[in-house]
């Protein structure tokens, strides 16, 4: 039997297949459903390093100590106990020869997390702001179910306007998960996140 190709066009989503595979026709559409997270934790990494120092006249004369000390010590003035932030030796990290140390800083309170940002100092760079967020397994239960539900009228709409109905499903792409880690600049100001689903009908 030959394949049978039925092109569609469709405005809501470019993503859409109808074809006939191993004599079982198909439409494969995305479901989609918006929701909102709770930030669970923020995460700064924070690079320090000589080679970071620009526009200082007597910069060979400043150590890789003297920048330790210098932003560690804005940290404590800040009120940042030096213990929270965990150091890791990075000496790839650097475009030069000169030591490179990354600090990892890790807090629930959104307050600190944007104090630490603000905190600048010679040879100290915020390299990755991160924002991790979680949804119980309950919200993702239920954002799975709405979004299959918006697939399934999806293919309900796609397959009348072509004289066709749907059948069961038969195959269904969920790679979404309970823990999301999100870049800062990335990052949307309401928190509003896109889950998303793939889902294969049966085509009648």
């Amino acid at each position: 039997m030959k394949k049978i190709i039925i092109s569609i066009v469709l405005i809501i989503s470019p993503i859409i297949m109808v074809a006939q595979q191993q004599n079982t026709p198909f439409i494969e559409v995305l479901g989609t459903v918006n929701y909102k997270a709770k930030a669970e934790k923020y995460i700064a990494s924070i690079e320090m390093s000589k080679y970071l120092i620009n526009n200082v006249i007597n910069k060979e004369d400043i150590t890789f100590a003297d920048i330790k000390e210098n932003y560690f010590k804005k940290l404590k003035n800040a009120g940042f106990d030096r213990q929270r932030f965990k150091e890791i030796s990075m000496k790839y990290l650097s475009y030069s020869q000169d030591k490179s140390v990354m600090l990892i800083f890790e807090t629930e309170s959104k307050e600190e997390f944007e104090n630490v940002l603000s905190i600048k100092s010679a040879g100290v760079n915020i390299m990755y702001k991160d924002v991790i967020f979680k949804i119980t397994n309950q919200q993702l239960e239920n954002l799975s179910y709405n979004a299959i539900e918006k697939a399934k009228k999806k293919a309900e709409k796609i397959a009348l306007k072509n004289g066709r109905k749907i059948g069961k499903i038969i195959m269904i792409s969920d790679h979404n998960s309970a823990t999301i880690k999100e870049a800062l600049y990335y990052l949307n100001a309401d928190g509003e996140k896109l889950y998303l689903v793939t889902v294969r009908f049966e085509l009648l």
